[in-house]
């Protein structure tokens, strides 16, 4: 589907799941119709929705770059950090070749954003022996609020909102460099490669 200022919109619905029973036919089909999606596309976002279950995974550890949103409040905190767990000790897990970030969203300031991010890798760092980035912050702000309700995007909503100025600076903090880092520009077919061959050694 066609979304606003030219993004487009690919619907996946509970289907995920069924992913594991293609045909080499079938999925060889999926990866050239990827490979389109590459050239029309300049970023390609996969939102595998929240929890550790097995399809989220196998999503994360195809992936090069991994962007983990989280709140403030200890549930979501816990959450994340039982994902970047499983993701870690996971023995198909690159850590050279995945790049991990953390997002801070639904904040009342900068430094409660950077605090959430300080929680997550020390813990990260002394559980785990990993490393993750700073993604950035989203506050919480009126805008934010109506434009949800509206159901439509906070930047275009209200432009000059809190939220959507920071939603900028997110965005150009994650492009920064992405032409010269290996891992953002592989492609989505790749990244498809990666699940499968992750599935497919998940049963031998």
């Amino acid at each position: 589907s066609e979304g606003p200022m030219g993004i487009g919109f690919v619907s996946g619905g509970t289907g995920v799941t069924g992913l594991g029973n293609l045909t080499d036919e079938q999925i060889s089909y999926l990866l050239h119709c990827f490979g389109e999606l590459d050239q029309m596309a300049d970023v390609i976002l996969v939102d595998t929705g929240a929890g550790i279950a097995n399809h989220v995974l196998e999503f994360v550890l195809a992936s090069p770059e991994v962007l983990v949103v989280t709140t403030p409040e200890p549930t979501s905190l816990t959450d994340s950090y039982s994902l970047l767990k499983s993701l870690y000790r996971n023995p198909k897990f690159n850590r050279e070749y995945t790049k991990i970030s953390v997002l801070s969203n639904r904040v009342t300031s900068a430094a409660e954003g950077r605090g959430v991010y300080d929680k997550l890798n020390t813990v990260v760092g002394q559980f785990l022996e990993g490393e993750i980035t700073y993604a950035g912050m989203i506050p919480q702000d009126s805008a934010l609020e109506k434009a949800i309700r509206m159901q439509k995007p906070v930047s275009l909503q209200a432009p000059l909102s809190k939220s959507a100025r920071a939603f900028e600076v997110v965005a150009a903090e994650l492009l920064q460099g992405e032409s010269s880092d290996a891992y953002r520009s592989f492609g989505l077919s790749r990244l498809f490669s990666g699940f499968w061959k992750q599935k497919n050694e998940g049963v031998e």
